[in-house]
């Protein structure tokens, strides 16, 4: 039996790997987040230069799918605080306008 860590982490390297076969090759003209991050693993290292040392990092398709996760994950909890804040801010003024019709 899998856990559902290793569940997510295979969806998440799936989907990287259909998205990486269904782009490879094609122009970029939406821009998305997908198209960046293809965009860098076509370059195939990423080199940060810092003042005394020089780092490298190679992007794989496992270090995709972990931005992707994240991507999602960031994306995910700011949408459900926005929909939570505007129920409570809509509750609020029921509340309000119940309070002022006494």
């Amino acid at each position: 039996m899998k856990s559902a860590q290793q569940e997510v982490f295979e969806f998440f390297v799936n989907m990287v790997n259909e998205i990486v076969k269904e782009c490879f090759g094609k122009p970029n003209v939406r821009k998305e987040f997908m198209d960046f991050v293809i965009e860098l693993k076509e370059q195939g290292r990423v080199i940060k230069r810092g003042d005394h040392n020089e780092k490298e990092l190679e992007i794989t398709n496992e270090l995709m799918a972990a931005q992707a996760f994240i991507f999602y994950l960031g994306g995910f909890e700011t949408s459900s605080d926005t929909i939570s804040l505007l129920i409570s801010a809509s509750r609020m003024t029921v509340i309000t306008e119940d309070l002022l019709s006494f």
